[in-house]
């Protein structure tokens, strides 16, 4: 297993608003299978959360490339590093990637700033219906960093000619 993202534990708290979501910017160096989110998260109050990604464009969050299963956020005020697993895994090749949460009822997600800029985005989204497959015209765009991280299994070029029917083992 492998990871992409920020696993460090940021010292500022954004808050999430209910029927948002919050995103930031990473690179994926070679293509995986994600089967799950990580996120440092505050939940004074509680509240449900889901996991996404979306696919990069120009700098900008575009296709929705999957969602987590519903997460019972209750940190009791503390931070805390909270999973947010995928059903089944997402499939990504090396690029660029958001990972993110939306929310029902508000939640902290702890993140740090990072000055070479352009790496969080947020956004209003129906928290009921899940993210939209479309990430439209962000509300919010700012240079803080998310601590949040994707965990995949790396997909090896061998791996994918078998897949293909390419090549044996």
């Amino acid at each position: 297993m492998a990871t992409f993202g920020e696993a460090g534990t940021g010292v500022n708290a954004s808050t999430g608003i209910g029927d948002t979501k919050i995103a930031g910017k990473f690179s994926l160096s070679s293509g995986g299978n994600v089967t799950k989110l990580t996120a440092y998260v505050n939940a004074m109050f509680g509240g449900n959360a889901k996991g996404f990604i979306y696919s990069d464009i120009s700098g900008e969050p575009n296709s929705l490339q999957g969602t987590t299963a519903e997460v019972a956020v209750n940190t009791s005020g503390s931070p805390a590093w909270v999973d947010f697993t995928f059903a089944s895994s997402v499939g990504l090749s090396a690029g660029t990637y958001w990972l993110g949460l939306i929310f029902d009822n508000g939640g902290d997600i702890n993140h740090y700033t990072d000055s070479s800029g352009g790496y969080r985005r947020v956004d209003a989204d129906t928290y009921s219906d899940g993210p939209a497959s479309s990430w439209g015209a962000s509300d919010t765009s700012d240079d803080d960093l998310l601590s949040i991280y994707a965990t995949y299994t790396p997909v090896t070029a061998k791996h994918n000619l078998m897949m293909m029917g390419a090549g044996t083992a």
